[in-house]
Parts: structure tokens; sequence; C-alpha cells
């Protein structure tokens, strides 16, 4: 049904209600007759026009606005009006309008002033529950709209990583192939394994933080094959992490950093230090190593891409649930992510 047409019947529902209740409460006793309609029609004459008045004018030009004592003043001005208008028909046009009958009101005027407060105060709750609801149901759309958004962001950063993950892994081997090394073969094993986990355990949200650190340690002792000094990488990480879930290669980013700006380079006293711990729910995780110079295949190319990710993701992921440093200078690159996973 078309908005407009709808509002048309709600308004016709609500007053074909009203006239049946107020008809039973104005009636002569002994049943409902001809006189009855007509009398409970004249009521109506000054209830329908102040009650619009009162939605389309008083309501939305002071009430919500905020100006609720001219709205009272304003309301009140109304009833009086209107409940004169009905007590001037009864008394001296209702016999003219309808010929054959005698009219008078039976009411007294606070009495008529009563009806016209009941049906003043009943309207003005409807508009403005309906305007409270239609609130609601915007802000849930907006709601659905902004999560439906935030999923789409972070399919499109997920499906990022694993691109990034294998072109830098790629790298790695190529460094290899061109030393004709004998790890190249081992290390095609190993990027075997990780692959397998990014494309076939990291589908969910959330996994096993357990799981993450396992995938983390099998990156670095890949890396390891490759370098001179593999007791220059350091990891630290507990054994046990209970049942804790993190998203997904969310810290793998920066541990290849590590390797791209750190043991990649040919600058003497090459290092890479990660640390892990969990404490009250609470994940800390640092990093840090030296700055080198980049290898051939990565000269020249963009950089920097896998962390922008990693923090775009950790933005729409954990909000202000996590906290991000960056420090760099002119040796040495640090970082330090505090997540909580609770």
């Amino acid at each position: 049904m078309k908005p407009r047409l709808r509002a048309v019947m709600e308004h016709l529902g609500f007053w074909v209600f009203s006239f049946f209740i107020l008809l039973l409460i104005l009636k002569q006793p002994g049943g409902i007759h001809t006189i009855d309609f007509i009398y409970t029609l004249i009521f109506f004459f000054s209830i329908v026009p102040m009650v619009y008045i009162n939605i389309a004018g008083t309501i939305p030009r002071l009430l919500k606005k905020g100006k609720n004592l001219s709205f009272v003043i304003s309301s009140g001005t109304l009833i009086v009006a209107a409940a004169s208008f009905n007590y001037f028909l009864f008394n001296y046009l209702a016999d003219f309008i309808f010929r054959g009958y005698y009219f008078v009101s039976y009411f007294s005027f606070a009495e008529i002033i009563i009806i016209h407060l009941i049906f003043l105060i009943l309207t003005t709750l409807l508009s403005m529950s309906k305007d409270w609801f239609a609130l609601l149901e915007s802000q849930r759309r907006i709601a659905v709209l902004e999560k439906e958004k935030k999923e789409a962001e972070l399919d499109i950063l997920k499906g990022q990583v694993n691109p990034h993950f294998l072109f830098n892994t790629l790298n790695n081997l190529y460094s290899l192939a061109q030393k004709k090394s004998e790890l190249t073969s081992d290390m095609i094993l190993k990027l075997s394994d990780l692959m397998r986990y990014v494309l076939y355990e990291t589908t969910s949200d959330f996994v096993e933080l357990k799981d993450e650190i396992a995938f983390i340690e099998n990156y670095i002792n890949l890396q390891k094959l490759r370098t001179n000094n593999p007791g220059a990488v350091v990891f630290n990480s507990p054994n046990q992490v209970g049942h804790l879930k993190i998203a997904p290669l969310i810290l793998i980013h920066f541990v290849e950093n590590c390797f791209k700006h750190g043991l990649k380079g040919d600058t003497q006293n090459a290092f890479v230090k990660i640390d892990l711990k969990v404490q009250n729910g609470i994940l800390d995780f640092a990093t840090e190593n030296n700055i080198g110079i980049l290898d051939e295949p990565e000269k020249n190319k963009p950089s920097g891409k896998g962390l922008i990710n990693a923090k775009k993701r950790l933005d729409l992921i954990y909000g202000e649930k996590y906290e991000l440093d960056l420090i760099a200078d002119k040796n040495v690159f640090n970082v330090h992510l505090n997540i909580d996973l609770k």
C-alpha cells in the first residue's frame, strides 16, 4: 500500500472507531437511534478541526521544537475555542442544519472541554508515538545499512589479504630461486601449508587465537629458511591462550613488515623480535625490527599497503577496543598493538 493511501486509511479507521466509541458515550438510554448518530456527528464538527489544527500546527511548530509552555498555552486556547464552537453549534446552529430535530447541549461547558481535552491528548500521543516508531525504524534501517557497508568493506579488505600475502611470499621464493637455493623446495612445502590455512581456515569472521599463533609461527619458520642468521629472529608467545578468538590474518601484516624491511635488507646486525602476550583477555602484540634495504624484486614497488589494510580492518572490527602505535626512527621500526578480545 502506498504511504499516502495508508495514511488516509489509518486516519479514517481512527475516526470511525472514535465515532462509535463517542456514540456509545453520548447516546440516550433505550438503544441507539438516528438522533444519537446526528448528535455524535455534531460533536465531531468541533473535534475534528481541533485535532488537525493541533497535528498540523501546534505539534510540529511548538511541541517538536521544545516550546512546551507555548504548546500547553496554545493547546488550552484551542480546546476552549473548540468547546465554545461545540456549545454554539448545539444551541444556535444544529436546529437550522438538521431541521425536524430539536437539539440542546445537555453537557456542561466543563464537560465539553474534558471531551475535547481527551481527544487532543489522545491524538497528540498517537502522533508523537508514530513519529517515534518512524524514528526507530529509520535508525534500524541506518544500522542495517551501516552493518552491510561494514561487512562489504571487510570482505574487500579480507579479499586483499590473500593476494598481498601470496605476493610477498612469492617474492621470497623468487629470491631463493635466483640463488638456486636448496631450500626452495622446503619453502614451497611450507608455503603450501600456509596457503591452506589462508584459504580454508580463515573464512569465518573470527578464528581461534591459538591457530593464528601457529600460523604466524609457521610463517616465521618459512622466513628463517632464507636468512643466514636464523637466530636473529625471535618469536615469543604463550603456550596457552584459552579459547580466545581473533579476526583472522590481522597480525600477519605486522609480521610480514618486519621481514620486508628488516632481514631482507643487507645491513649488519639485522634482527626481528616479535612478542605476543595475553592477559585478562587483552592481547599485547609487539614487533621490533631493523630498517634495512629492500631486496631487488621489491625495489620501486608500492609499500605500506599491508599496514594500511590492517589499520582499516582493526577500525572496522574492533573500533575503540584496540590501540596501535607505530614508531620508526632511523634504524628501528616498532609496532605495539593491544586488542581487547573479550
